[in-house]
């Protein structure tokens, strides 16, 4: 089973997800809320296979250079782009597979992008979030929820 809702708020976004993870007949719990970029406000959660969804991320990582001694300082939108098109190769990853074993999964994704006032000498952020799920990228204006169950 799985639920996961993210909450678009005045000051920005709250994100939240059930614990419970299932491998075949196997109950175990973790968070289905993965950081992808602390500094970004950049964190996904999930629906679907744990498995592709773990390989996924350790690609957006590499991509990302997160695991790198001095990383890399993304911007919001080159790490958003890597989110998507990285799912979207996930998926691509699956089609050759038979029915019965093909992964498949359903992301909300939020991101933090500095926003910059014409006429005010103040910057800001503003949190963003994002239903993904299938070629869609889905921008949200309240809420939205994924799961299964």
């Amino acid at each position: 089973m799985t639920i996961a809702a993210g909450f678009v708020c005045n000051n920005g976004v709250i994100l939240g997800a059930d614990t419970e993870i299932t491998r075949s007949t196997v109950k175990t719990h973790e968070s289905k809320i993965v950081p992808i970029d602390r500094g970004l406000g950049c964190y996904l959660s999930f629906s679907g296979d744990v498995y592709l969804m773990r390989q996924m991320v350790g690609r957006i990582r590499v991509a990302l250079g997160c695991d790198l001694a001095f990383p890399p300082k993304p911007t919001a939108d080159s790490c958003f782009e890597t989110i998507c098109s990285e799912y979207q190769a996930s998926l691509k990853s699956q089609e050759s597979k038979p029915p019965e074993e093909k992964g498949w999964l359903e992301l909300l994704v939020t991101i933090r992008r500095s926003m910059h006032h014409l006429f005010k000498a103040e910057r800001g952020h503003e949190t963003s979030l994002y239903h993904i799920i299938g070629s869609h990228v889905l921008p949200v204006d309240r809420y939205a929820v994924i799961g299964i169950g």
